[in-house]
């Protein structure tokens, strides 16, 4: 007889127009079935007896349904559907506004929900490549070959390298414009970030030459072989504008280190770039395809 109380009970909570609420309807009236059967055993009937007996007095199943139907309001189900929407949204752009002055929730914040877009990476490439192409009588080569770099270790940290690009340009001055974005992990998850890393990077190419690190001076990119380092951003369109924001970049997997470099007259086919202070020694040496 269980098949057929499954039968009136489904019959009966298809009449429900809020469906989040029929399960629970279900449940209410199977308890109410078990509970008839049970006490018609203990008065000695046999237990097909008592189910049969117990599933007659549920009633009709369309009428005991649209009775539940009526109790059951879909406008209060969805009222109720959307407080808890609400409330979500609220909980989001309160959480949005604490990201602003707490760098531990955007960490958070990021590891949950990456970017697309790391660092903004794409992003520079993307302004870059429009400045380019604004440029009248000058040409230029993109080059983006097989980017390699073992991760080092320093003092708590590891560097590795994520991405890189090279441009070479055809005409005007004449030199090599290169990209690199670098990944930071601390060892533990609650080690601050290092400040000093990014102006204190030293960098020598494949030809010989020793690129100056220009972080700290405004003349950046004036003169002879240099190159740039600081801690990444990502970027956030502001709605119905063309601008973008930018937010922290790190998450709890540590920071992303943007870097800008420019060689004169060679490409070099390697960068190795190092850290000579507080005992650190290691060389993280960055290989693509040359420039050539």
């Amino acid at each position: 007889m269980a098949e057929y109380f499954e039968d009136w009970c489904a019959e009966a909570t298809e009449q429900v127009r809020f469906k989040p609420d029929r399960n629970a309807i279900g449940a209410e009236l199977r308890a109410h079935y078990d509970d008839h059967c049970s006490d018609l055993m203990r008065l000695g009937y046999p237990a097909r007896l008592a189910q049969q007996r117990a599933l007659g007095a549920m009633g009709d199943p369309v009428e005991v349904g649209l009775a539940l139907d009526r109790a059951h309001k879909p406008w209060l189900g969805r009222l109720w559907q959307a407080s808890w929407a609400v409330l979500a949204a609220a909980v989001l752009l309160a959480a949005m506004w604490l990201m602003d002055g707490s760098p531990w929730l955007r960490r958070v914040w990021n590891t949950v929900l990456p970017p697309e877009d790391l660092a903004g990476f794409e992003e520079q490439m993307l302004a870059y490549d429009v400045l380019l192409n604004q440029q009248e009588g000058h040409d230029y080569i993109f080059y983006e070959g097989p980017l390699t770099g073992e991760e080092v270790q320093m003092d708590g940290y590891a560097i590795s390298v994520r991405k890189g690009r090279w441009y070479r340009w055809e005409s005007g001055p004449g030199y090599y414009r290169g990209y690199l974005l670098l990944r930071l992990t601390p060892d533990r998850l609650w080690y601050g970030r290092p400040e000093a890393v990014p102006s204190n990077l030293q960098m020598t190419a494949s030809t010989g030459q020793a690129l100056l690190n220009q972080s700290n001076y405004a003349n950046v990119g004036m003169s002879g072989d240099w190159f740039t380092a600081s801690y990444a951003s990502n970027f956030r369109p502001l709605p119905g504008t063309d601008a973008r924001r930018l937010y922290s970049s790190a998450d709890l997997g540590g920071w992303y280190i943007w870097m800008e470099m420019t060689v004169r007259e060679t490409a070099p086919e390697w960068v190795d770039i190092t850290y000579p202070y507080g005992g650190n020694d290691w060389t993280l040496r960055i290989q693509w395809e040359a420039a050539e």
